[in-house]
């Protein structure tokens, strides 16, 4: 899949101040290869404000995951806004999500399984791992998921399969 060339202006993390100089925290080309990694990566990633639980930017295939229209559609959600109402473990989105977020503060990142919700209704599994990164002077999470669905829906199969076996 071909991805837009991105600049560094385009993301909150360019490295750059409000008067678009480079800042002094940071190299303008390291700032830049993040921008083209976060913009063309085929994982779906999202920033979130870990004070708030919102999305604060995301990329490209984070909109094909959930088959967004546009940024619009996901900027200020917060994860659970992005998911049914409960997990596949049983427990509720809202404190499930509150849990993650307050492992991956404490321990600086977490890996999980998580079930969002497209805006066609369908769900989709994906695996998440969490990093808390710093940026412009505080801490953002991070967010990298990757469609796992198929490789669910094998898993499923295969426990189906087994428990007939025993049977």
């Amino acid at each position: 899949m071909t991805r837009p060339e991105a600049t560094a202006e385009q993301c909150d993390l360019s490295g750059r101040d409000q008067s678009g100089s480079a800042s002094a925290s940071g190299s303008g080309d390291v700032h830049s290869m993040f921008t083209v990694l976060f913009e063309r990566s085929p994982d779906a990633l999202w920033l979130l404000d870990p004070e708030t639980g919102r999305v604060v930017d995301c990329n490209p295939s984070a909109l094909e995951l959930l088959r967004a229209a546009g940024k619009e559609q996901l900027l200020g959600r917060t994860p659970s806004d992005l998911s049914p109402e409960r997990q596949p473990d049983g427990r509720d989105s809202r404190e499930k999500a509150a849990e993650v977020m307050r492992r991956s503060r404490q321990e600086g990142g977490a890996r999980f399984h998580w079930v969002m919700r497209r805006f066609d209704g369908t769900d989709v599994h994906v695996e998440v791992v969490s990093t808390t990164v710093p940026a412009g002077g505080r801490s953002l999470h991070l967010i990298i998921s990757r469609d796992i669905t198929e490789r669910h829906r094998a898993e499923q199969a295969l426990r189906e399969s087994q428990q007939i076996l025993s049977s």
